[in-house]
């Protein structure tokens, strides 16, 4: 099969297209992957900002709790002798306003206004139920008007009894809650239903606020928390994409370079392979298969190998999938069928003796296998009988099994090859009939290991017997391997243990030294 120059063409636009949509998906996956890391950015930075307004507002409550805890004795003094000390203690704590005592429910003393006579549960409501101790409430005297945090400690004798501090938090707002901008627009002190927001100086019903925070973080200590507000994060993180478009393009040109020059890599391969074949440049290798119990070669496996002049011998790792995408395995097949048929005499002329050659599910389309059989090995009458190896990776569509009843009527048998590692199923059994089963090489190659596949072996083989299917192991290497076998009750093996694939020319010499080896040991 030729590429035409219609057909590099195509490919070459093909390889264009094909460069340009892995640089595209490149580019996307970058941008993608800056969008979250600058999602990831925002999220962390908003946090961030919340722990840390949350840190320092728990610090000054503690402070507070700890110097009040220290001097709960001053409830029982009178107001003359506790007020030098209770400005003392605003000295000591810096942040408090004023310190108010409390007696049995009474306030009885100020840092700043000496004596007072106050019930706590007029002045701050809240404190007169259980577990309530923290509240944002205007100043009545000092700066009437400004937002305080006003936070009760009582004592643990009597709960009626303990200091109240009063924070100047308008001022200290300034500093915990200043936004972090771009990612912060604004933060809130939220304490029982009331709400100070950075930059204001009045107090606010938090359900007055409309806006939605994007980060809420309630303090584990004390009943506050702290209200992170922005712009949507996505907003936010489509901002600083612009930043990262050069090594996104970077990305992109990479890609479809790389792209561009592995399809032309390919595209060339896969050239060669049609010259290839147009040259005969495919040399024909097999590999004997040996009855397990009597030890005779009865059959060998047909292999291509492609030795270019340039490359090299090729690996049929590579071409094999590269002529199966590019519409040429019908033409390696054709070309190994012509090539056997010319050479069918190093084999021999027995119908016991059987060649066995690897047919792809593409050659199934529209009857192929069944024409090219019948005209290029057929037509000549051949003794050797032809098993063809079907690989269990490309299940066969529903119309090509009816080929199969031609295939076996033209006298052909019918091996799935590599069973265990692609598409098998028992329903694939029942439409495929296959007359011989190949065991994988990876199976072989777990005898006498510990490996989970060493059992796998033996339920393959359990399941052949019960099918009454022949089977046959490739990949015997050793004694001990081809020894196991032998004890399981496999029909045929095949391996390096045995021989290694030569090329057909050197079969007839091959069996020759194998049947005398044979002879001796029998005797």
């Amino acid at each position: 099969m030729r590429f035409s120059k219609v057909a590099v063409k195509k490919y070459r636009i093909y390889r264009l297209l094909l460069a340009a949509g892995a640089g595209l998906f490149a580019f996307t996956i970058s941008m993608g992957g800056r969008y979250s890391q600058e999602l990831d950015t925002v999220h962390s930075a908003q946090h961030k900002a919340a722990l840390s307004a949350v840190k320092q507002i728990d610090h000054l409550l503690s402070s507070a709790s700890d110097i009040s805890t220290t001097h709960n004795e001053l409830v029982n003094s009178t107001c003359p002798q506790a007020q030098p000390r209770l400005l003392n203690m605003s000295v000591q704590l810096q942040t408090v306003r004023a310190i108010l005592l409390v007696k049995e429910g009474h306030i009885f003393c100020s840092s700043l206004f000496g004596h007072r006579d106050y019930a706590l549960d007029t002045m701050f409501p809240p404190f007169a139920k259980p577990g309530h101790n923290l509240m944002l409430k205007a100043a009545l005297l000092v700066k009437r008007g400004s937002p305080t945090l006003i936070y009760w400690v009582p004592t643990r004798a009597d709960p009626s009894s303990g200091m109240i501090h009063v924070f100047h938090i308008a001022m200290l707002s300034n500093f915990i809650l200043e936004p972090q901008k771009p990612y912060v627009n604004y933060m809130a002190l939220n304490v029982d239903g009331k709400t100070l927001i950075y930059g204001h100086n009045s107090i606010l019903q938090t359900t007055d606020i409309t806006d939605t925070p994007s980060v809420a973080q309630a303090s584990s200590r004390y009943a506050y928390s702290v209200g992170v507000f922005s712009d949507p994060d996505w907003k936010l993180a489509l901002r600083s994409l612009p930043q990262h478009i050069p090594l996104s393009l970077l990305v992109f040109l990479l890609a479809g370079i790389i792209v561009f020059i592995v399809s032309a890599n390919r595209m060339n391969l896969a050239y060669h392979i049609s010259s290839a074949i147009q040259r005969k440049q495919f040399q024909l290798f097999c590999q004997p298969i040996i009855q397990t119990q009597s030890g005779e070669c009865d059959g060998v496996e047909i292999l291509l190998r492609w030795h270019d002049e340039r490359q090299g011998w090729i690996s049929p790792d590579i071409f094999i999938p590269l002529a199966e995408q590019h519409g040429l395995v019908q033409s390696l097949t054709r070309h190994l069928l012509y090539t056997l048929e010319q050479n069918q005499h190093l084999f021999p002329q027995t119908p016991d003796f059987y060649i066995s050659i690897n047919i792809a599910a593409q050659h199934f389309a529209q009857g192929q296998i069944t024409q090219d059989l019948k005209s290029l090995w057929y037509q000549s009458n051949p003794q050797p009988k032809l098993m063809l190896e079907l690989t269990e990776r490309t299940e066969l569509q529903q119309a090509d099994y009816e080929q199969l009843h031609e295939l076996r009527a033209l006298g052909a048998s019918l091996a799935l090859d590599d069973f265990g590692t692609g598409h098998s199923s028992l329903s694939y059994l029942q439409n495929l009939h296959p007359d011989v089963l190949k065991i994988d090489k990876t199976f072989c190659a777990t005898i006498g290991t510990d490996a989970i596949n060493a059992k796998v072996l033996d339920s393959i083989v359990a399941l052949g017997k019960e099918l009454k299917l022949k089977m046959i192991v490739e990949g015997v290497e050793t004694q001990l391997q081809a020894d196991y076998l032998r004890q399981l009750g496999v029909c045929a093996m095949q391996g390096y243990f045995f021989a290694r694939p030569m090329p057909i020319a050197e079969f007839p010499q091959w069996l020759m030294r194998h049947q005398a080896r044979h002879k001796d040991t029998v005797q």
